[in-house]
Formats: C-alpha cells, structure tokens, sequence
C-alpha cells in the first residue's frame, strides 16, 4: 500500500493546458483536494454506491468503474505476490455492493465493511494506482478532444478564434 493517499495522474500534466486546468477542478470537486481516488468512499447520497477514483466511479450505477474496479480487483496483489481480493470475494462484492447504499441490506453493509479494507488495499495497490491513474487520463485527452470537436462546428471565425485561444472560456 503506498504511503502517500494522494492522487498522482495530473502530477505530469504541462501546467497552463487545457489537461491540467480540467485536473486542477476535479481535483476540488471530486476529490479532497486531490486526496481519496485510491480508496472506495460513501458519497452519502441516496443514489450513489461505493466510489472510487478521481472522477468517483459510482460501482451502484456505473459500468466503466465496474469494470475498472473488477479488472483491479483481479489482478491487484500484496507484497507477497497473492491476490488481494480472491474470486469468491469478488464474486460477493459483485453481488452485493454493485447497487447504491439505499438499497443496502444488513447483510450487504456487514459485507461492505469487512471487504472495504481490502477494496482499498486492491485500489491502492501499484496495479490499482496505475489503472486508474491511465483511465483518468485518458478521460481528460477524451473531454479535450469533444471541446475540440465543438470549437470546429463554430461557424463564425472570432467565436471560434476566441475559443480556441481562451482557456476559460473552454
């Protein structure tokens, strides 16, 4: 597990572009100032199920943090090479934690508080760090490149000029 909780992905990022603006402002509305991506969280919200990652994956509602989780989860090891999470577990946190808090049993929030340490054990592993910082950066390029997309369909060229040539208004 690393020492440092915070969220590394945007540390690269060239200061002043569009990445590293977009960064700067999920890091505070996301995230605690850039703290908690690589630990599952209880967004306490009627709606949301447990949460990971900068942009908080909702594993109650959301398939691509599904699958990022389950990719981490099957493949994250500890220090002695041996799964983190063993199918079985998986298989139960699947089960049972994939839907939001609100629809919770008793049993399912006992599970959720005896798999929660190796949830995070699993995301704060050098494979979850790693996933989930490329999936976060790919995410930004992907943001990036729909502005793009947008600034071309302007028609009028001092619009287009304007938003090309302004960060803040992008």
């Amino acid at each position: 597990m690393a020492t440092d909780d915070r969220f590394t992905a945007g540390d690269e990022l060239e200061a002043g572009s569009l990445q590293a603006y977009l960064h700067g402002i999920m890091m505070k509305s996301e995230l605690n100032e850039g703290r908690g991506a690589y630990q599952i969280s209880n967004a306490v919200l009627a709606a949301s199920g447990p949460s990971f990652g900068p942009i908080q994956y909702d594993l109650g509602s959301n398939e691509d943090g599904r699958t990022l989780f389950n990719t981490i989860a099957g493949t994250a090891v500890d220090a002695d090479g041996n799964r983190i999470i063993d199918d079985a577990t998986l298989t139960s946190i699947q089960t049972s934690l994939f839907k939001p808090f609100n629809q919770y049993t008793d049993d399912d929030w006992a599970l959720y508080e005896t798999v929660k340490p190796q949830m995070d054990r699993a995301l704060d592993s050098e494979v979850g760090r790693e996933a989930i910082n490329q999936d976060y950066l790919a995410l930004l390029d992907k943001k990036v490149e729909a502005l793009d997309t947008f600034i071309d369909g302007i028609e009028n060229p001092d619009n287009q000029a304007f938003m090309r040539g302004n960060t803040m208004a992008q």
